[in-house]
């Protein structure tokens, strides 16, 4: 037997179709507002993790340029050494600029102790702070321009154990000593030819 089916009028359509759609929509609605927040949720969460992923990275190439710094002090060092190490009788041991270390004025021919005036790793200048000779006049080191606090403070080589008392790079004086300089010259270039 065939079951009457109630047939709707034409006018009344639109009404019922809304209204059949209102318990679905609801539904909808609730799911999208769901879908929403975890996507918030989601961007926070991979929003901390490259900030944390930015931070360890400067932490790491800060480092890397502390290293670097390092590096050039020794190259520093090792050219004032040389510098005074070849002076001419009655010619003065300490240059008066760091371009002399570049080319030697004292003598006639190109003589280099230094290949270049490197850029400072921490700025990335090419600027750096010549440190005055505490006996007569000229240059007997250099440091960093840097006024930023250093990470590594400690576990220095020998020659740089004033490091560890250092609040700035500036603190960080790659100085002669030309009481011991031949002497720690070895040991520093010993220890980089590895």
């Amino acid at each position: 037997m065939l079951e009457m089916v109630e047939l709707i009028p034409l006018y009344e359509l639109p009404m019922f179709l809304s209204a059949s759609m209102m318990g679905r929509s609801m539904t909808n609605k609730r799911q999208q507002g769901f879908t929403y927040l975890s996507a918030l949720i989601l961007v926070a969460i991979i929003s901390m993790v490259a900030v944390s992923t930015v931070q360890v990275g400067t932490f790491l190439q800060r480092r890397a340029a502390e290293e670097e710094l390092l590096k050039i002090g020794i190259e520093f060092r090792n050219a004032f050494i040389s510098y005074a190490s070849s002076t001419p009788a009655g010619q003065s041991k300490l240059p008066s600029n760091l371009e002399e270390l570049l080319r030697d004025p004292r003598y006639p021919n190109t003589r280099r102790h230094l290949r270049k005036l490197y850029a400072d790793p921490i700025t990335g200048k090419s600027e750096w702070l010549p440190i005055s000779a505490r006996t007569g006049p000229g240059i007997a080191g250099v440091s960093s321009t840097s006024n930023l606090k250093p990470i590594k403070t400690g576990n220095f080589d020998s020659i740089f154990q004033e490091f560890e008392k250092a609040t700035t790079y500036q603190d960080w004086q790659f100085v002669v000593n030309f009481d011991h300089s031949l002497d720690s010259r070895k040991k520093i270039s010993h220890r980089f030819q590895d």
